[in-house]
């Protein structure tokens, strides 16, 4: 039975009640049939969980997809209380949210997905320079091409930037460190009621600490790490080895109520994009998931328990679905290029000292741009004397056995940031004389594996 609730000019919406016949997934199984029985587009049938009854569903019918077809106006960054409007809903309803921050649950993951050419990199770019905006979040961009080159906004958007197998590891540990002084810190704060802020414990007898999570705040700041073209990062044998895939899962897990989330842009929903974890791919995709569109039809299947077929949405950049804890929505992301030219505009206020020491002890050496430039041009003028020559120069950059292609010199570890090269202009700033206190080595730090010695870092080529 088909119950209407709702009629608007964009979209209409029904009430499926099957009097328990049906359960919500045998609903959501048979979209494209409801769609076919409608004549519409499967894209335009939209069918959410109820929430009360296992056997009613919330369905939408887009009547008019004007949101799909016409070009958009990008409002430019914004961050609204943790939520950042990234999508217009295609039913007229107004602008789909990533939540960033929740004031319930804490700071929250994501996951964009989409083929070469959806608008994958346009949406990683507005996510970051809305929270760039907020000034309450500090960003670390892993690129997984090796040159550094997915997004050049989103390298000059980051705080710390870097790529390839080494630069994803260094990313990963700095997230690990983030969380392991966190969890010590956390339980010797208290809330303010006067000021807003956490204070420190200073009276044991009557004092006690009341801090859940910890938000994303300019006392505090939030901290993403970005892992672009994740496909490319999981799946290489030197990260395996050093079992990158859970311990990324790991901070995904623990990371929200430190303040600390993890974000990543990949190529499509299947598992491999994922290093084979389901796991990891559900934990990012629980509050903020952007499904753009991929021609791969095995990926029709529901996430988060809501139906979307990602073959079906129409060939226009940005077209998305978006998929959460509260159902899914169909819209398209709002973005224009060349958003690191707000910059100038951004806060970038220093945050909290300790969380920054012990991030600093795996940040990578900052990159000379001039110095990277002059490499590319000797490579291409190499290249193209071995081809001209007749001589394949990739068959011999094999038999070198390089590591990945980036610029610069391993960085060793710092035990202060301000022995960080003078041009490391957006990296962390920390107070001089600063040092990691010893009661972060012992309990109740929460130890996600044995630390090893930092990995050689990866430098990006891309911030050229």
């Amino acid at each position: 039975e088909l119950i209407p609730t709702d009629l608007l000019p964009q979209v209409a919406k029904f009430i499926v009640a099957t009097d328990g016949d049906y359960t919500y997934d045998e609903i959501a199984a048979a979209q494209r049939k409801i769609a076919a029985r409608l004549h519409v587009l499967a894209r335009n049938v939209l069918i959410k969980p109820d929430g009360e009854e296992e056997g009613r569903a919330h369905l939408s019918i887009v009547l008019i997809d004007t949101v799909l077809t016409t070009d958009l106006t990008y409002p430019g960054p914004r961050y609204e209380n943790g939520k950042i409007p990234l999508a217009l809903a295609a039913d007229g309803t107004g602008w789909l949210y990533h939540y960033a921050d929740d004031p319930d649950k804490g700071c929250r993951s994501g996951v964009i997905v989409g083929e070469p050419g959806a608008g994958k990199s346009g949406g990683l770019e507005a996510i970051l320079a809305a929270k760039r905006k907020s000034g309450v979040w500090r960003i670390l961009y892993a690129d997984g091409d090796p040159g550094g080159g997915s997004s050049r906004v989103n390298n000059n958007l980051a705080h710390v930037a870097t790529a390839g197998k080494h630069g994803a590891l260094r990313v990963l540990e700095m997230l690990e460190a983030a969380i392991e002084v966190r969890s010590a810190l956390k339980p010797t704060l208290i809330h303010n009621p006067r000021t807003g802020l956490l204070d420190r414990i200073t009276d044991k007898a009557r004092q006690q600490p009341d801090v859940e999570e910890m938000h994303a705040t300019r006392q505090y700041p939030g901290y993403v790490g970005v892992f672009d073209e994740l496909y490319r990062i999981v799946n290489d044998e030197w990260l395996k080895a050093r079992n990158f895939v859970f311990r990324l899962e790991e901070v995904v897990r623990i990371g929200r109520k430190y303040g600390v989330v993890v974000l990543v842009g990949t190529q499509s929903l299947l598992s491999k994009d994922f290093g084979l974890s389901t796991n990891l791919r559900a934990f990012l995709a629980a509050r903020n998931a952007w499904i753009l569109r991929s021609q791969n039809q095995s990926e029709a299947a529901a996430l988060n328990g809501v139906a979307g077929a990602a073959a079906s949405l129409p060939e226009v950049v940005g077209s998305c679905y978006s998929a959460g804890s509260k159902g899914m929505d169909l819209g398209r992301i709002a973005y224009e290029k060349g958003l690191d030219r707000y910059g100038p505009e951004f806060p970038d206020p220093p945050g909290d000292e300790l969380t920054e020491l012990a991030a600093a002890l795996y940040q990578p050496t900052a990159v000379d741009a001039t110095a990277v430039l002059g490499e590319r041009l000797q490579s291409i003028e190499a290249v193209e004397a071995a081809l001209r020559a007749g001589r394949n120069p990739f068959i011999e950059a094999e038999d070198e056995k390089p590591e990945d292609k980036a610029s610069g010199q391993a960085a060793q570890p710092q035990s202060s940031p301000a022995k960080q090269p003078a041009q490391q202009s957006r990296q962390w700033r920390t107070p001089s004389g600063a040092s990691l206190p010893a009661p972060l080595t012992g309990a109740p730090v929460t130890r996600l594996r044995p630390r090893p010695a930092p990995a050689p870092a990866e430098l990006p080529p891309a911030l050229a």
